[in-house]
Parts: structure tokens; C-alpha cells; sequence
């Protein structure tokens, strides 16, 4: 009878290991798991943020092209407004050397 009641013990004994054993399995699974997919989240945030930031550094690329692009052109622009100026200058001052001279020729 003892050894009944020690052999039930014993079953109890090993079946309550087992469990527990199969709780700390469960346990390290779900930390493994946590972890795992905390690395995951972590790597995809990295990659967006990577992304993100080659983006940006194309934008501002993009941005001082045309930028460079619209001061080159206003460049242009404001050579030929000079030259034109200055060609209407000289125009206007040839006539008025012809118009001396043809006054000075009459007197």
C-alpha cells in the first residue's frame, strides 16, 4: 500500500515536471518569439528609415538641380538684357555723333 501511494506520488511528481517543463518550454518559445519579432520590427523600421533618408537626399539633389538650373537661366537672361542695353547704347550714340556731325557740316 505504501509503495501504491509512493508510486502515485511518483506519477504526480513526474506528471507536475512535466508540466512545468512544458511551461518554461512555452515561456522560452513566447521570449524567442517576442524577441524575434522585436528584432523584425526593428530591421523594418531601420530599412524605412534608410529608405526615408535616400529619398530625402535625392529630393534635395532634385531641388538644387533646378535650382541651379533657374540661376543659370536668370544668368542668361540678365547677360542678354545687358547686351541689349548696351548695344541700344551704342546705337543711340552713334545717332547722336552722325546727328553732331551732320549738324556741324550744315553750319
Amino acid at each position: 500500500m505504501i509503495s501504491d501511494n509512493f508510486e502515485f506520488l511518483n506519477n504526480k511528481m513526474d506528471e507536475l515536471n512535466q508540466g512545468l517543463t512544458a511551461l518554461v518550454d512555452a515561456q522560452l518559445k513566447f521570449h524567442r518569439d517576442f524577441k524575434e519579432q522585436e528584432e523584425t520590427s526593428l530591421k523594418e523600421r531601420e530599412e524605412r528609415l534608410e529608405t526615408h533618408s535616400k529619398l530625402l537626399k535625392e529630393e534635395q539633389k532634385s531641388r538644387k538641380r533646378r535650382f541651379d538650373a533657374f540661376m543659370k537661366a536668370e544668368e542668361t537672361a540678365a547677360q542678354t538684357t545687358i547686351a541689349s542695353v548696351l548695344s541700344y547704347k551704342d546705337e543711340c550714340l552713334e545717332k547722336d555723333r552722325e546727328s553732331k556731325l551732320h549738324k556741324n557740316s550744315e553750319t
